[in-house]
């Protein structure tokens, strides 16, 4: 489900508060009005079923078929109640996610606000070859502090031993470093040699190691869903060119590379959701061309065109896999268990061209962000 496009489009508050309490409020008060709504059932039936014995003069006691009766009317309540529920907890944790994804963003924003250019230590050019981190362990750091570069200075770089790990990027002329100290993370980002408030300060449940990732991240922190996966970030790179094919020479807006480290997982956090066999960001014949239609305005942009270009929603995207732990699942949207749909520009199909807002059939949670 897409749950907010880009500012431009008005479909998102940034206040957290007016986008969050309501809702919550709302599902608290239908959670109690669906927990009662068995009970009193069960008392009119008891009531009705007392009436018809003392109607009938001298029984004293319920029959074997009356019990059974009630007893299956009670498992039958059971059931519809418990699928309530199920619907109002992943209704919470979707506004849940929202407020978290919505306090990403404004951190993103103030970052930018303030220093010209969206957080991430690591050039996007350097992820794209070398993903060993991602995207929004990469924003993380920019934003809550804990990290050096050895490019900005490296004597001072050199001197940090205990306690701070190194990343490298590359080899030779190509090595990009980094070191990173969890013990500092949250103390606020030092950049051009001045210190900075933490931008981002998130509630324990939604800040974390992911388990299960690939790369040299596996102990780096992650921004985390009510599902308890990691939430994605990815940086436009620039404001013209394809969107995310590269298969073409023209420059790239997007990078898949900054995802890689979840979308290459077996059995990634909480939820253990294999992404290799079940995103169609991976099992699509072109998951460079399905990312593009998911970047790209739905009326603006041709489905017909290969490779696929136009504006972007935003100029970062943020993305939770949702209620199945999988992000863009092919059993999921228009596929099912037994038909899943790894192909959305399938020639007999034509998902997407059909429906250029197919993604909002999913359960995952998207939000743009930025010019």
């Amino acid at each position: 489900m897409l749950k907010a496009a880009d500012e431009r489009d008005g479909t998102l508050s940034r206040s957290p508060g007016c986008s969050v309490r309501r809702p919550v409020s709302e599902f608290r008060w239908a959670l109690g009005r669906i927990a009662a709504r068995p009970l009193r059932i069960t008392l009119m039936i008891f009531n009705r079923l007392n009436d018809l014995r003392s109607n009938l003069g001298d029984r004293r006691a319920f029959t074997l078929t009356e019990l059974l009766v009630v007893i299956a009317l009670i498992v039958l309540l059971v059931a519809l109640l418990l699928a309530a529920l199920n619907t109002v907890q992943k209704k919470a944790k979707e506004v849940a996610t929202t407020a978290t994804m919505t306090a990403f963003s404004g951190a993103c924003d103030a970052f930018q606000m303030e220093h010209g250019f969206y957080p991430g230590i690591v050039p996007e050019t350097i992820l794209t070859g070398y993903p060993l981190i991602s995207g929004t362990e990469n924003a993380l750091l920019h934003l809550t502090g804990g990290f050096a570069r050895e490019d900005d200075d490296p004597a001072g770089y050199a001197d940090l031993v205990g306690g701070w790990t190194e990343i490298q990027f590359g080899s030779g002329s190509d090595t990009y470093k980094i070191k990173h100290n969890r013990a500092h993370i949250g103390n606020g980002p030092i950049i051009n040699g001045k210190p900075y408030a933490p931008y981002f300060t998130p509630g324990e449940k939604d800040f974390g190691v992911t388990e299960g990732q690939d790369g040299a991240g596996q102990v780096l922190p992650d921004v985390l869903d009510a599902w308890g996966q990691p939430i994605i970030y990815v940086r436009r790179t620039r404001s013209s060119g394809t969107l995310a094919e590269t298969s073409s020479s023209l420059p790239v807006q997007y990078s898949m590379a900054s995802m890689t480290p979840y979308l290459s997982s077996n059995s990634l956090g909480k939820l253990g959701g294999d992404q290799g066999m079940n995103s169609i960001l991976n099992t699509a014949p072109d998951p460079e061309r399905t990312f593009a239609a998911l970047l790209g305005h739905p009326a603006m942009t041709d489905p017909d065109a290969v490779p696929l270009v136009g504006p972007a929603r935003g100029a970062y995207m943020l993305l939770s896999a949702g209620a199945d732990g999988i992000y863009f699942s092919h059993t999921d949207g228009p596929g099912t268990g037994g038909a899943p749909v790894d192909d959305l520009f399938d020639a007999g199909d034509a998902f997407y061209k059909n429906n250029p807002h197919i993604f909002d059939e999913y359960d995952d949670v998207v939000m743009f962000g930025g010019d």
